[in-house]
C-alpha cells in the first residue's frame, strides 16, 4: 500500500499520510515556513516473516536446557512434512500480523520499495513538480 511522506532531507521521511494534501499540510505545519520541502508517494517493502525451519530452530534453542537438543520432537519416527512446515509458517505470519494490526504496531522501516510522484513544495507554490527518477 502506498502512502504520502514529506521530508526536508533524504532519509528523514515523515508519514505515511493518506493523501498528498495531508502530507503537504503536515510538512507546512512541521517545517520552517521559509524552507522548501519535498513530498512523495512511497511504498514500503513487505515484512519478511521467518520460515518454519527458522521457527523450529528457535523453539529448540530456547528450550535446549530441557534436554530436547538431541531429539527435539517426540513424533514416533514421523517426520514433519513440507506441508506441515508451510502451515506453521502461514499460521505464525497470520498470528504476528494480526497482533500487529490489532495493536496498530508498525516497524519503522526507513527504506522504500517504490517511490513515485516526487514534488518540491516551496513556500510560494506547492505545485512545482520535480521528477527524481
Amino acid at each position: 500500500m502506498y502512502g504520502w511522506f514529506y521530508y526536508e532531507k533524504e532519509g528523514h521521511y515523515q508519514g505515511p499520510y493518506p493523501t498528498r494534501e495531508d502530507a503537504v499540510a503536515a510538512g507546512r505545519a512541521m517545517t520552517d515556513p521559509e524552507r522548501n520541502f519535498w513530498v512523495m508517494e512511497g511504498k514500503k517493502p513487505p515484512f519478511v516473516f521467518p520460515e518454519a525451519d527458522q521457527l523450529l530452530a528457535l523453539f529448540v534453542e530456547i528450550n535446549g536446557d530441557l534436554g530436547t537438543a538431541a531429539k527435539p520432537f517426540d513424533s514416533d519416527g514421523v517426520e514433519i512434512t513440507p506441508a506441515q512446515k508451510a502451515h506453521l509458517a502461514v499460521a505464525f505470519r497470520d498470528l504476528l500480523g494480526g497482533w500487529m494490526d490489532q495493536y496498530q504496531i508498525r516497524f519503522n522501516i526507513e527504506t522504500f520499495h517504490t517511490i513515485q510522484n516526487v514534488e518540491l513544495v516551496t513556500s510560494d507554490n506547492a505545485e512545482n513538480h520535480v521528477d527524481e527518477n
